[in-house]
């Protein structure tokens, strides 16, 4: 018999409980898609596991596991997760734990590639970038765990409504008082203290919207979707489907991440003082246009 479990909310739906428990009379259990930026906790008899890249069956000696074609794999992290649950006891071996020929590697100049990118134009004003991972380092900072962060890290809150006024109040509070919730104020206040170091250049995170009112400007970068997915399949090594249905969903998060957390909407002209489309400029152009923002910006700004 066929089992499929699918999340259908931004995550913390339980996945990984459930295919633990499943796996118990599974012969072989396989992720189809993602990567390490999931976070699948399970509590056994021997303690708790947080398994990003593995399936959660491979806690069960007598499952093979797969990792499937539409997962995109660090090897890096692939190998210390396996080594991680080996040093607990759990044994990982080639008849256990299998790999997709048309799974996407992700292999260490993808992550420099990105950087270099990311990099740009703080390089040019000679000020730090705070991308994703190092505001993950410096979020750590707060005492939050590692595997906390990572399980959390750019979501939502999570709260259903039943229509019962007292059951729908309680659901919300808890959700404000959420670990999901202690990570996105544990990022808002890491932007807000290294912002308050000097200037910088943040990367996402809704930071406009964190930043607001303070000296800042606020830039959209957008392109063309042929371009979007173009860009998406070179990268990823995928077809072009798979990559509108992959920016499709990031898009949707981000919107939705960005909305909930701003007065005002995602990738829309009243949230942002300068929006560009890397399709009519390229990577260069955008930056040689948003350096001169920042030069007209701060000559007004000396003019007051």
């Amino acid at each position: 018999m066929l089992t499929a479990v699918t999340g259908l909310n931004w995550g913390d739906e339980g996945k990984g409980r459930v295919i633990d428990l499943l796996a118990q009379q599974a012969d072989v259990v396989v992720r189809y898609q993602g990567g390490n930026n999931a976070g699948h906790t399970v509590v056994t008899g021997e303690g708790t596991f947080v398994l990003n890249l593995l399936p959660s069956g491979i806690l069960h000696p007598g499952v093979t596991c797969i990792l499937g074609d539409g997962m995109v794999v660090d090897l890096d992290h692939l190998t210390r997760e396996i080594q991680d649950i080996r040093d607990r006891g759990v044994s990982v071996t080639p008849d256990h734990l299998k790999l997709s020929a048309r799974a996407t590697i992700s292999m260490p100049w993808h992550r420099i590639q990105d950087g270099l990118e990311e990099d740009r134009l703080a390089q040019r004003l000679a000020v730090p970038c705070y991308d994703k991972l190092l505001i993950e380092k410096a979020t750590r900072k707060t005492g939050l765990d590692a595997e906390v962060l990572s399980e959390n890290d750019e979501r939502l809150p999570s709260f259903m409504l039943s229509g019962n006024s007292f059951a729908d109040t309680a659901s919300m509070m808890r959700s404000f008082y959420s670990e999901t919730q202690q990570v996105n104020d544990a990022v808002h206040e890491t932007i807000l203290r290294l912002a308050g170091q000097g200037p910088c250049v943040f990367v996402g995170r809704c930071a406009s919207a964190v930043l607001k009112g303070a000296d800042t400007l606020s830039v959209f970068v957008y392109a063309d979707p042929a371009d979007c997915v173009a860009r998406v399949m070179e990268r990823n090594h995928i077809g072009e489907k798979e990559a509108q249905q992959r920016i499709r969903k990031i898009n949707r998060m981000r919107r939705q991440y960005y909305d909930f957390y701003s007065e005002t909407l995602w990738g829309q002209p009243e949230s942002y003082d300068l929006m560009i489309s890397s399709s009519k400029y390229g990577i260069d152009g955008c930056v040689e246009t948003i350096l001169q923002s920042v030069s007209s910006w701060e000559a007004l700004h000396h003019h007051e």
